[in-house]
C-alpha cells in the first residue's frame, strides 16, 4: 500500500480534450470521439484546492499527460507549472515537472512562454514531444496533428531556451527514419527516444499477438492498417477483410455482455507475478506515485483511468471496472492524503495484487500492466 513519506511523484491528467486522434487512444472508437467522453479539466484553482493541504506537496515531482487528453491543450498549463515552481520542495533539490505532448496545438507564443518555464538552465522538468515520423510519415499515427504547426512550435520552445525530449514510437512505416530522427533531436539539443508502441499486445502476455492496427476515419470507415516494427511489410497496408467496412458507435451502458476470462489469461496470472509500478518497484519509478485524472479522481496508476470509465472490453477491463468504487476515490468528498493511504486503497488494488489466481479475485489489468511478459516493461526499447 502507499506510504506518504515515500511518494515522490504524481501524475496529473488536466484535461480530457485532445488535438489529435491517435488510433489506440482511450478517446477513440472506431476512428470517432467515445461518445461517453464529456469535456473536462483541472483548473490552477482545482490544483491549489487539491494540493494546499497536502504533506505532498514539499516532495513529489508532477509528470503531466494523460489518457484522453494533452496537457497543452489545458487552459492553465503555463501558470500551473509557474505554481508549483513556486512551492517550497525538498531542500537542497528542484522540483521537476514534465510534460508529454504531440505539439500541434496553440501557438508559437505559448510554446515560447512554456519554453521560458522549463528553461534548461533551471533544470526544473522538460517537455516530452511525441513525434512519431517525419513530416511524410508524423500524420498516420499522430491524426490531425498538422506537420508546420507542430515544427514551428517545437522551435519555438527551444529557441526560447526550453528543455526538450523526442519520444518516437517505432512502427512499420518509420522505422527507417529512426536515425535521421535521433540526429535531428541531437542537432536541436533534444534528447532521443525510440519507443515501442502499444496496440499489437492482447491480454494474458500474449505480446505481438496483433499483427496490425486498424485505422478509421471520423465516419468509422476504415482507411488502412499499421503494421508494426517486426512485420516484413513495412505499412500502412489496406486488409482485404477490412475493405469497405463501417463501425457504428457504441453507447456507454449498451454493451451488458458478462465477460469470462480465456483460459489463456488464467494461466497467464497463476504464473505472473505482479510488480506494481505505483509502488516504485520497476525501471519507471523507483519511489511511491499515484495518478489523478481530469475528473478529480485518485487511482493507483494512468493505465487504469481508461477502462474505469467505458464499457467492458475484455475480462480485465470488466474485472477491473467491478471491482472499483469510483466514489471512494473522489477529491470532491476526500481529501488527497486521505485517499491514496485509504483503506479502500489498499482493498481494491494492493491487497488483490498477492492473490495466486483471478477466481481468487487477483486483477487480470494489474498482471497485463505489472506483471510478467507486460508490455510496459517492452515500452522503452533503445537507450535513452
Amino acid at each position: 500500500m502507499f506510504e506518504l513519506d515515500k511518494i515522490r511523484h504524481i501524475h496529473f491528467e488536466l484535461t480530457n480534450k485532445c488535438n489529435a486522434a491517435c488510433p489506440c487512444c482511450a478517446r477513440q472508437h472506431f476512428g470517432k470521439q467515445n461518445p461517453w467522453l464529456v469535456p473536462r479539466e483541472l483548473y490552477l484553482d482545482d490544483i491549489k484546492r487539491i494540493m494546499h493541504d497536502s504533506r505532498l506537496l514539499e516532495q513529489s515531482n508532477i509528470l503531466y499527460c494523460g489518457n484522453y487528453g494533452d496537457p497543452c491543450i489545458s487552459r492553465d498549463i503555463i501558470e500551473i507549472v509557474k505554481w508549483f515552481k513556486e512551492q517550497k520542495f525538498i531542500p537542497g533539490v528542484t522540483r521537476q515537472q514534465v510534460i508529454n505532448t504531440n505539439g500541434g496545438m496553440k501557438t508559437p507564443k505559448f510554446w515560447a512562454e512554456l519554453g521560458e518555464q522549463l528553461h534548461k538552465k533551471d533544470e526544473c522538468g522538460r517537455v516530452t514531444f511525441s513525434i512519431d515520423g517525419l513530416e511524410d510519415t508524423n500524420h498516420f499515427y499522430r491524426r490531425q496533428v498538422k506537420w508546420d504547426k507542430l515544427w514551428a512550435n517545437l522551435n519555438a520552445f527551444l529557441d526560447a531556451g526550453g528543455s526538450a525530449w523526442w519520444e518516437f514510437l517505432v512502427f512499420g512505416h518509420n522505422k527507417h527514419q529512426v536515425e535521421e530522427a535521433r540526429e535531428i533531436a541531437t542537432s536541436l539539443g533534444m534528447t532521443f527516444v525510440a519507443k515501442r508502441p502499444f496496440g499489437f499486445d492482447s491480454s494474458g502476455g500474449q505480446l505481438g499477438s496483433k499483427p496490425t492496427i486498424p485505422v478509421y476515419d471520423i465516419h468509422g470507415r476504415y482507411e488502412f492498417s499499421l503494421t508494426s516494427e517486426e512485420s516484413e511489410t513495412p505499412g500502412p497496408i489496406v486488409e482485404e477483410q477490412l475493405k469497405g467496412k463501417t463501425f457504428r458507435q457504441y453507447k456507454l451502458g449498451e454493451i451488458s455482455h458478462e465477460w469470462k476470462p480465456l483460459p489463456a489469461e488464467k494461466t497467464f496470472m497463476e504464473k505472473s507475478c505482479i510488480k506494481c509500478k505505483a509502488l516504485g518497484d520497476s525501471e519507471w519509478f523507483r519511489s511511491d506515485n499515484f495518478y489523478v485524472t481530469s475528473s478529480g479522481h485518485v487511482l493507483p496508476c494512468c493505465f487504469m483511468h481508461g477502462p474505469l470509465e467505458t464499457n467492458p472490453y475484455n475480462y480485465a477491463s470488466y474485472q477491473l471496472k467491478n471491482a472499483v468504487n469510483m466514489d471512494e476515490f473522489d477529491l470532491s468528498n476526500k481529501s488527497l492524503d486521505e485517499i491514496v493511504i485509504s483503506d479502500e486503497m489498499n482493498k481494491t488494488f494492493f491487497q488483490n495484487m498477492h492473490k495466486q489466481s483471478i477466481d481468487e479475485g487477483s486483477l487480470l489489468f494489474c498482471g497485463d500492466h505489472c506483471g510478467e511478459s507486460a508490455p510496459m516493461d517492452l515500452l522503452y526499447k533503445k537507450e535513452v
